[in-house]
């Protein structure tokens, strides 16, 4: 795709994230905010995941395991989305709470961890054992347990949704804090083109 192009597809995006904001303050709160939120949510997410997949089918290597593990989250993250819309917008109810979606969208972070950890510009592990790999089986046991232990207990076993509340808020906190100072640091010290590579 040429350059014009793409620069039109960023150009969409960014149109619909300012207009996102401008509904949120604009709009009162009812259905058609609803209906706006959730369907301009979606649309940019699953523009991700389409940038994402598009870039791991297009590069080699260890570039291409990164954006598998990169469009791995985006689908998590996308289809955690999809039943939002669905519920909200198509059925006109009210998400579940506690929702089992939630679980999902804490996880989708954990492959995108384990992105980061693979650090396209080395080499493949001579063993077959592509990096990332081990980095994500133990991220996702260490977010899980983390999970299990500060807000299962509120979700399933004794419900409270004020505390369940707070702890998946927290937590979530924390999760996307860690993943921006790994993604600061990665693009720090890594090189090559990777990292400003974008395919639409």
């Amino acid at each position: 795709m040429n350059v014009t192009l793409k620069s039109r597809w960023w150009l969409a995006a960014g149109v619909a994230i300012t207009a996102q904001l401008l509904a949120t303050v604009l709009l009162s709160r009812g259905p058609a905010l609803v209906v706006w939120a959730d369907t301009t949510q979606m649309a940019l997410v699953a523009f991700i995941s389409v940038t994402f997949i598009q870039n791991a089918r297009r590069c080699h290597g260890n570039t291409r395991i990164f954006w598998f593990w990169m469009s791995s989250g985006a689908i998590l993250w996308t289809t955690v989305q999809w039943f939002w819309f669905l519920y909200e917008v198509v059925l006109r109810q009210d998400v579940p709470s506690p929702f089992l979606g939630d679980c999902v969208l804490f996880l989708h972070i954990v492959p995108m961890m384990a992105a980061l950890a693979v650090q396209p510009h080395f080499k493949k592990d001579e063993k077959g054992i592509t990096p990332g790999t081990l980095d994500f089986a133990l991220l996702l046991l260490w977010w899980v347990y983390l999970y299990i232990f500060m807000v299962i207990p509120w979700q399933y076993l004794r419900v409270n949704l004020v505390y369940y509340g707070n702890a998946f808020n927290g937590l979530y906190l924390m999760e996307h804090g860690a993943f921006i100072l790994a993604a600061g640091y990665s693009y720090r010290h890594s090189s090559g083109r990777w990292r400003v590579y974008i395919v639409i």
